[in-house]
């Protein structure tokens, strides 16, 4: 009889098992909309900034922040310049934290790594783009069965550089992302209301030209080459990383900072707060 049980018990098991593998291969992999916000994070601005702009984005509905730090900027004078990226990672997780749906992550440093392990020149560094990244985490997130849909979070007169075609493979950044950006405008005068609106002007005016010369050059175009952008407007002020650096009153990096950056920051003696002996 206790035979007969334990035969019947492993049966129901195998049967179990079974079902479950049937199901996870009718459902497929779980649909991510994924927002990828690439900062240099050099420090990470407050509210009036960086947090503000991360904020903004969580707002919209994604369900995933994507944070990307970058990792080593791909022209040398940038990249020499550039602060520890252990720092500006951590600045970030500090900056972030508490946001909904936000990941800061270091995939940058992973795709580089991935990729100089494989050169046969070891003092060669890689020159890697944002297609790159792109394509480094959806083999990422296939290994979680995860389907990601990624949105491009950039400044304006970024997004107009992309679409003036001065990023490699730029054409094949809007379809791997199927088109989908999310644009700060962001007035670089002192009538910032008035500067954004010509901005903002001259960005549509950019995506109507595009739309209609890649549409119409031929019907059979996928979908994907159709841009669709939604704009941050008005969410921050013109707070920037570069403009603080330039600043060395401890005063001002107070207001533009979050708290817990500042006190990392003076903790480790970062920037204008190196100590001098």
């Amino acid at each position: 009889m206790l035979g007969f049980l334990d035969r019947l018990w492993c049966y129901l098991l195998a049967s179990i098992t079974m079902i479950k593998r049937i199901m996870c291969r009718k459902t497929g992999p779980q649909t991510k909309r994924i927002c990828i916000f690439g900062i240099s994070a050099d420090p990470p601005t407050g509210k009036t900034g960086h947090v503000g702009i991360v904020s903004s984005l969580a707002a919209l509905g994604f369900d995933e922040i994507l944070v990307l730090p970058v990792y080593k900027h791909m022209f040398t004078e940038k990249r020499n310049k550039q602060s520890n990226f252990d720092h500006r990672l951590e600045m970030c997780r500090i900056a972030f934290q508490g946001i909904p749906n936000v990941v800061v992550t270091d995939q940058e440093r992973a795709l580089f790594n991935t990729v100089a392990s494989t050169n046969n020149n070891p003092s060669e560094v890689p020159r890697l783009g944002t297609i790159d990244l792109l394509e480094f985490l959806i083999k990422e997130y296939e290994v979680k069965n995860i389907h990601p849909e990624f949105t491009l979070a950039m400044g304006a007169d970024t997004f107009m550089d992309l679409l003036s075609k001065k990023w490699r493979r730029w054409n094949d950044i809007i379809q791997t992302v199927q088109g989908r950006f999310v644009v700060k405008i962001r007035g670089t005068t002192n009538d910032d209301s008035i500067n954004e609106e010509k901005l903002k002007k001259s960005v549509l005016e950019k995506i109507d030209e595009y739309n209609e010369k890649h549409m119409d050059a031929c019907s059979c175009l996928p979908a994907s080459y159709s841009l669709n952008v939604q704009f941050l407007e008005g969410a921050v002020s013109n707070t920037s990383s570069s403009g603080l650096r330039e600043n060395g009153s401890e005063l001002f990096w107070k207001e533009c900072l979050t708290k817990e950056v500042f006190e990392y920051i003076s903790h480790n003696e970062l920037y204008c707060f190196k100590n001098s002996e």
